[in-house]
């Protein structure tokens, strides 16, 4: 039996409807766990619908039809997580979807419950009020009376309340109400006097930033208080610094970056910010953190805010350092205006990492002061300033580097202080590792040391000793870093040819080990009879392990193959491929060039899941001989994810530009150029011209050019995706200019 709150459920046609997994039809069944009296079925519900009807801050027509079943369980005290259903409202009420036509709906659904909303203010339950206050300040009704009046209510209840939750409440209702009735804000300065609690004071302050309003004395006296700014300190019993536990501000991102952000470029601003970063090490880092997200996401910001970053890069505090190096490491002006201060952060030793911690690998990976080192060392290695081989030399010599990887992706010169380095440093990494090779674990760091040490060709040669140590030492990535010097050079070739051969004849060696070798031995002498007689014996999954490296070298190519068909001639599970089964179909399709049994797997692995990515891709590398998978291919539904790899497929298998055109103009749209769009870009060719007005326009624009989901942060993300978008932008004007 239906909860009573689930009253017309069945009146809605909701086959006819989607969410983010397709069909709404499974909706009504869990709506009606939504209402169980089992508290972990109820739950589990609930977290199903955050899920369907808004998926990470995505609408869909289902959306709509739901809201009124989700706030009439929440509002009745017989429903298990009242709570849960009320928070999902609130979310669905945030959300800026870009359907025009689904956010229309939904909003109108939304304000159809107002009445119910507003009484919920008064509800028993803390998270019930706290998340209706949350779907209120962001439905923003138009007619603003009857919220702002429940609202104004509700916080005079609360003006005295002991409870713990009460100055948490308190923030929501301020922050709530400055977005329900934006233009009328004198009610705000009672809240923001030194007799509040600190984050209803920042809640306040946020308000008068964001209304029409002036700014005013109280509200920077608020925030100075709270955060710590110089000349100002916290009322009684308060300590400085951010006032929010995490995630208790769900209104924005961050509360000082929003206040930042609404007074940029005002003299208001530009005095907070400076009291801000002169005051304690809490409201530097905080004021830090806001600068950060403004030149994230205004380029005109950063003429303004850079400066202050770079001047905190020499401040006492490691945490403050660690925040203005990063700002300034990735904007590349900043960096050559304070190359000579990130230079002196790097003249030392390198600082230890946590202990017990395991191998940073990258630069995404670090934290604290060896976060700020690496990083100085790459902003100077980006610009071009030398200084960055120093300490990347003393580096190698204490063993692996966490950021060799970006300094290889650079292509640095050879010189003799690096080769020294980096010898001294992988001799150390094998003095101090166990033996790793034939196992799927690599010593952490030594393939990056063997990678440059390779690069530089025959002038490797004193390190060649070294280098095929480390390639009987570790994994399988250092023997084929190892093929590259001998492949270019004949001096190499001939030094290490007689160890290639030795350790591809040693039984003892696990057999994929060997036959890395004994490819690495052909590529460099061109000496196949050991790789082709070693492939034709080897176990398929072997086989599959070394078919991209055979492939790279055009190496015993028929008898991997004939391996690999092995390997795809053995079923799985249910009628599933084997294990392993796409990825050899793949190798075998890139070293012979054959289509039928790639296929067969192909059209397998779509059928069970349409979604699944290396499928899309191996599609679109088969080409025109995929056709027939190209009805699934249209029939996958397109997300964030998928939306440039799935157009990239269609486009390579049916020659069509129309899906790959309208996937880019989608991300173009949404203000995006990541990764994947040059190659899409590049597939287009001429077809790509229409594109170039929307590609000019984000690349000359002052917002910001995301993805900007980035470990490394929001800004540098925004430079490199700008950077990427700049040079296709010129590619592919340059080709348009050729053609014509």
């Amino acid at each position: 039996m239906n909860h009573p709150a689930l009253a017309g459920l069945d009146a809605v046609d909701w086959a006819s409807l989607g969410h983010a997994y397709g069909t709404a039809e499974d909706l009504p069944a869990l709506l009606a766990a939504a209402g169980s009296a089992d508290p972990e079925e109820a739950e589990e519900a609930v977290y199903e619908l955050f899920g369907t009807v808004w998926h990470q801050g995505t609408l869909y027509s289902a959306t709509a039809p739901a809201v009124p079943f989700l706030v009439a369980l929440g509002a009745d005290p017989r429903t298990r997580d009242r709570g849960g259903l009320i928070a999902l409202v609130g979310e669905i009420a945030e959300a800026a979807d870009r359907h025009p036509e689904v956010r229309t709906e939904v909003r109108a659904a939304l304000t159809a419950e107002l009445p119910r909303l507003i009484a919920l203010l008064a509800d028993p339950e803390e998270e019930v009020r706290r998340s209706a206050a949350f779907a209120l300040g962001h439905l923003r009704p138009d007619e603003p009376g009857p919220a702002a009046a429940a609202l104004r209510d509700r916080l005079r209840d609360l003006s005295g309340a002991p409870e713990p939750g009460a100055a948490a409440e308190t923030a929501g209702l301020v922050a709530a109400l400055g977005l329900v009735d934006p233009e009328r804000t004198g009610w705000v300065g009672a809240w923001l006097g030194p007799d509040r609690p600190a984050r209803v004071r920042a809640a306040a302050a946020w308000v008068v930033a964001r209304s029409p309003c002036p700014w005013t004395e109280a509200a920077e006296r608020a925030v100075l208080q709270v955060w710590g700014g110089r000349g100002e300190r916290p009322a009684a019993g308060a300590e400085p610094g951010d006032p929010f536990p995490a995630e208790e501000w769900r209104w924005t991102e961050d509360c000082l970056s929003d206040v930042l952000t609404a007074l940029d470029g005002t003299p208001d601003g530009a005095r907070l910010l400076d009291a801000l970063l002169g005051g304690g090490p809490e409201a530097a880092v905080n004021a830090l953190s806001a600068v950060h997200d403004l030149c994230t996401g205004s380029r005109a910001s950063r003429e303004r805010l850079a400066p202050a970053a770079a001047a905190a890069v020499t401040h006492p505090d490691a945490e403050v350092r660690e925040s203005a190096v990063l700002i300034t490491a990735a904007l590349p002006g900043a960096t050559r205006a304070a190359a000579d201060d990130l230079a002196a952060l790097t003249a030392g030793a390198p600082p230890p990492g946590r202990p017990g911690a395991p191998f940073p690998y990258g630069e995404a990976f670090l934290e604290g002061e060896p976060r700020t080192h690496w990083a100085a060392v790459l902003a100077l290695l980006r610009v071009g300033d030398p200084r960055w081989r120093p300490p990347v030399a003393r580096g190698l010599r204490l063993g692996p580097v966490p950021v060799l990887d970006s300094v290889l992706a650079a292509r640095p010169c050879f010189d003799e202080e690096l080769l020294d380095a980096a010898r001294a440093g992988l001799r150390l990494m094998l003095d101090r590792s166990a033996p790793t090779a034939g196992t799927e674990y690599e010593v952490p760091g030594m393939v990056e040391v063997v990678r440059l040490l390779a690069s530089w060709d025959e002038r490797c040669s004193p390190a060649l000793d070294d280098l095929l140590r480390a390639a009987g030492h570790t994994g399988y990535r250092v023997v084929e870093a190892l093929a590259g010097p001998a492949v270019r050079s004949a001096a190499v070739a001939e030094r290490i040819a007689p160890a290639l051969a030795a350790r591809a004849a040693d039984a003892a060696v696990p057999m994929a080990v060997r036959m890395r070798f004994a490819i690495a031995l052909a590529a460099a002498t061109g000496e196949h009879g050991p790789a082709e007689a070693l492939a034709a014996g080897a176990d398929p999954q072997d086989a599959l392990r070394v078919a991209g490296f055979a492939a790279e070298y055009g190496v015993a190519r028929e008898p991997i193959a004939a391996r690999l068909r092995a390997l795809l001639s053995t079923g799985g599970p249910a009628g599933r491929a084997a294990p392993g089964a796409l990825g050899a179909a793949g190798e075998l399709h890139r070293l012979t060039g054959e289509t039928a049994a790639p296929l067969a797997v192909l059209r397998r692995e779509l059928d069970g899941n349409p979604l699944f990515q290396e499928a899309i891709a191996l599609a679109g590398r088969i080409g025109p001989a995929a056709a027939e998978v190209a009805p699934v291919l249209r029939s996958v539904p397109v997300y964030d994810f998928n939306r440039i790899p799935l157009g990239l497929a269609l486009h390579r298998v049916t020659g069509e530009p129309e899906p790959l055109l309208e996937a880019v103009r989608t991300e173009l749209g949404h203000g995006r150029c990541g990764p994947e769009l040059p190659e899409a870009v590049r597939s287009l060719g001429a077809a790509a011209r229409p594109l170039l007005p929307r590609m000019r326009e984000l690349r000359d624009g002052d917002g910001p050019c995301g993805p900007l989901q980035s470990r490394l942060g929001g800004l540098r993300a925004e430079v490199e995706n700008r950077d990427r978008l700049t040079a296709l932008v010129a590619e592919a004007e340059r080709y348009g200019a050729e053609r014509r």
